[in-house]
């Protein structure tokens, strides 16, 4: 009895890595989730079904996710319908989108694709959305515009079916207010996230970015009864300090 338990213990050891290796080889289209990109910022799509764009049983969204945001930073759906590319309603939520002219560029491996850029004029954060049709579905990805690595790769990757490997970094030269974009990132981050990437920017000498973690952190202590609220008033009345006001 012993034996045939041992017997049976290695069989499945011996499956193991062959299930994963059958697992790695799925197409992204069965999978719930899988990485965008290979290196740099670790950044995920995870299958969103929920997402009210969907309208098919066909249909597939994804939110796209990165370690140094605790929110979702893009969205995508492949839809078998047609999409108005600056005016189909964001994914994104609390996001109201006014987008620009449409205009084209290439993304490596689909080649040429449709492409917007977008602003959300009540935080003055700037998105951008990429789309391209194949096989009569439609693929939109959308996001925040310092993300822009993220929403490439991630379209290339849903389009061909398969992972497309490539660095992701977060682009502050694709942000038009990087004060604007760091209240962003300071929203989604919890508060020890948030007060490190404060730091962080203190010492790089990228004060207005700074102050914006700092005064979310602040606001954070005020309404939870003063956790963190001392260390964050005073840095960002440093900050304040350090730009002049």
């Amino acid at each position: 009895m012993c034996g045939s338990a041992l017997s049976a213990l290695a069989l499945m050891l011996g499956y193991a890595p062959a299930m994963a290796a059958d697992a790695s080889k799925q197409p992204l289209s069965v999978r719930n989730s899988f990485r965008v990109g290979s290196a740099g910022v670790t950044c995920t799509a995870q299958n969103a079904p929920l997402d009210a764009r969907l309208v098919g049983m066909f249909d597939r969204s994804y939110r796209l996710s990165c370690r140094d945001a605790a929110g979702a930073v893009g969205t995508l759906i492949a839809v078998r319908r047609d999409i108005s590319l600056g005016s189909e309603p964001s994914g994104l939520g609390g996001v109201a989108l006014t987008c620009g002219v449409a205009g084209s560029t290439t993304i490596e491996r689909i080649g040429a694709v449709d492409a917007v850029n977008c602003r959300d004029e009540s935080a003055n954060v700037s998105y951008k959305r990429y789309l391209v049709k194949r096989a009569g579905v439609t693929y939109l990805v959308e996001g925040l515009a310092g993300y822009d690595p993220a929403l490439r790769l991630a379209l290339a990757s849903v389009v061909t079916d398969a992972p497309v490997p490539g660095d992701i970094r977060v682009a502050t030269t694709e942000v038009s207010d990087t004060a604007a974009f760091a209240r962003v990132q300071a929203g989604q981050l919890d508060r020890l996230g948030a007060r490190d990437e404060g730091y962080l920017r203190n010492n790089s000498g990228r004060f207005a970015e700074s102050s914006e973690f700092f005064e979310a952190l602040a606001s954070r202590g005020r309404s939870s009864g003063g956790v963190g609220l001392a260390e964050a008033m005073a840095n960002q009345g440093l900050q304040q300090s350090n730009l002049g006001n």
